[in-house]
């Protein structure tokens, strides 16, 4: 009996901390409402995977440190008329530097591509983050 409560408690402790890593959502439907501003540059129409509500957290690597981060990331890619918008939230380092808003950003097929590093992209039926030389890390739909 003893053996069985402890296994019952190791268990919630291990669901608990398996809850405290996981991504409570950052973005509201209130916050892509209305037109995004700016919109998207399009390069090629997106892979209908990619729009909608998505997030990770991704673990980066500061290359000078070799310090890493457990990041939360999301994004709402939304279609309004005949633009696109893309809502991004990053959290930074622990807080250091909150990222959040509308981008303007590059759709490409099946990815998103920017000038600063991120890449959102498909791949064999799912959607990924990549920050600049970190492994890209498998998001979840969010909604």
């Amino acid at each position: 009996m003893k053996r069985l409560a402890g296994m019952v408690v190791l268990v919630i402790l291990l669901v608990g901390l398996n809850l405290g890593m996981s991504l409570a959502a950052e973005i509201s439907p209130r916050d892509v409402a209305g037109s995004p501003d700016p919109p998207m540059k399009v390069a090629q129409e997106p892979n209908p995977l990619l729009l909608g509500h998505w997030g990770c957290i991704h673990t980066t690597t500061v290359s000078k440190t070799g310090d890493k981060f457990k990041e939360p990331i999301e994004y709402w890619l939304v279609k309004r008329e005949d633009q696109y918008g893309i809502y991004f939230f990053r959290n930074k380092r622990g807080g250091m530097k909150t990222y959040r808003g509308w981008r303007e950003w590059t759709l490409a097929g099946d990815r998103i591509v920017t000038e600063v590093g991120v890449s959102i992209f498909v791949k064999d039926g799912d959607v990924y983050y990549e920050w600049k030389k970190d492994p890209p890390t498998k998001m979840s739909r969010l909604e």
